[in-house]
């Protein structure tokens, strides 16, 4: 007579009475297998490692703390992350638009899932210099600490890069550049040693090439993908996932406000919905991707960039990006309100205030 293989029911002669009573017991049997099955996402998160949500540590409870969270793509990947199940931390620089984000938060959490989000606050200026030490007091005393860090906060500067004023390109350098960096350099040590969390850079799909007429931003969001996917070689291994998220244009006031609403982009590529973005974002982290490129088309145009020699590819992004009016003036703004405000300045240069790209 033939054993059954582990895990298999009863096999030849041995099916009399075991038969009878599972069908007896209409079809229970085999919904205490299925129950008995770990579901779809739970085996793809064992397969890709680095576990999702970390333990509690010396009586801290973990955090996805999410910088320029006021709006755009940075309040669209907090609202992704707490109705996923996490805690939240929202930074931004003024408390008054990021309290309010907040609230929108929570009320969105327990309308999609029927439970009261852990959604937290913290006003904060990341390019400060004491911006670490803040945001470690404010960790301490709520009892958390960072199990993944979304680095969304930054400036978009549109116009001939002569023509920028100087004060915001250092601004822009500090923040998009330095502050992301500091961020990243200072939470990685402690989740390689408990060899869990991770870092989600919000990056942009105009990091692959250079860009006329926003030269700056496109330059800053080249380094930040070059960091990502170095960070992310050098960390294998470690239980800790680095990515990076390059979306292209996302339907948020970003291009307005920069000045860059007239350039021929806006009119020949499609935008995403900051939702859309953040979903795709929260995916591929969480599937362990190291470059996430949401929607079809942003893939096949950075296959493009990629291929492309710049003698062709930067003509045509200069074709794109050249804004077609004056600029917009006396206004500013970029992603989260992360950076101190500055004096209204020529129309050459607009910050984005709300995470598009």
């Amino acid at each position: 007579m033939s054993r059954p293989e582990p895990g298999q029911g009863p096999v030849g002669g041995e099916t009399g009475q075991a038969d009878a009573a599972a069908q007896g017991a209409g079809g229970e049997a085999t919904a205490s297998v299925a129950a008995q099955r770990p579901a779809f996402w739970e085996r793809v998160k064992r397969l890709t490692g680095p576990r999702m949500v970390g333990p509690a540590q010396d009586g801290k409870a973990p955090a996805v703390v999410v910088t320029g969270a006021s709006e755009g793509i940075g309040r669209a990947l907090a609202e992704a992350f707490a109705t996923a199940g996490h805690r939240v931390v929202m930074i931004a620089r003024r408390e008054a638009p990021l309290e309010q984000a907040a609230a929108g938060l929570r009320l969105a959490v327990k309308r999609t899932t029927g439970r009261d989000g852990d959604v937290r606050t913290l006003p904060l200026d990341v390019t400060a210099a004491d911006a670490l030490s803040q945001l470690d007091a404010h960790l301490k005393a709520e009892a958390l600490y960072i199990d993944h860090l979304i680095n969304n906060a930054g400036v978009g500067h549109a116009g001939p890069f002569v023509e920028q004023d100087h004060d915001g390109l250092i601004a822009l350098l500090r923040l998009n550049i330095e502050a992301a960096s500091r961020l990243m350099h200072h939470v990685l040590p402690a989740m390689i040693a408990r060899r869990s969390g991770g870092v989600l850079n919000v990056s942009s799909l105009g990091g692959l090439v250079p860009g006329p007429y926003q030269a700056a931003y496109y330059a800053s969001k080249a380094y930040l993908n070059a960091l990502s996917e170095a960070a992310a070689a050098e960390c294998a291994g470690t239980g800790v996932r680095i990515s990076v998220l390059m979306p292209g244009p996302v339907e948020t006031r970003f291009h307005e406000k920069m000045g860059g609403e007239t350039g021929l982009y806006r009119s020949v590529l499609p935008a995403m919905a900051a939702a859309d973005v953040a979903r795709a974002g929260l995916r591929g982290y969480t599937l362990g991707a190291r470059v996430i490129m949401p929607g079809v088309l942003n893939g096949v145009s950075a296959l493009f960039l990629r291929l492309l020699p710049h003698t062709v590819s930067v003509p045509v992004m200069a074709l794109l990006l050249r804004p077609r009016a004056p600029l917009n003036t006396g206004t500013a703004g970029h992603v989260g309100d992360e950076a101190a405000p500055r004096p209204a300045e020529p129309s050459t240069q607009e910050r984005k205030r709300d995470g598009g790209r």
